[in-house]
């Protein structure tokens, strides 16, 4: 069996004491509000971000639907020379009541 920690007496009979600060939600409030600015400010440091994350997603989106468009023109040119070489297209049905 492992031995006893020696800090569990100590820690079960210790008791903190905070000391009383009559202007502790004052303190609070004013951290709080510090925080706030500092979130704010965070943004005005990068200026740029919001223009280049619009135009990465503007760049992809273009990119996107141009490769789209390129597979469906394939697609296209791909069903049209089939339909041109089809053997029964290529024979002349005209003289055939």
């Amino acid at each position: 069996m492992s031995q006893p920690d020696p800090l569990d007496p100590l820690l079960q009979t210790w008791h903190p004491q905070p000391s009383a600060q009559p202007d502790f939600a004052r303190q609070v409030r004013q951290r709080l509000a510090g925080d706030r600015d500092q979130r704010a400010a965070h943004w005005w440091r990068f200026p740029a971000a919001l223009p280049l994350a619009a135009s990465l997603a503007i760049v992809a989106g273009t990119l996107a639907g141009t490769s789209l468009g390129d597979r469906q023109k394939d697609q296209t040119m791909a069903d049209v020379y089939a339909r041109s070489i089809d053997p029964i297209r290529l024979v002349d049905h005209t003289d055939h009541p």
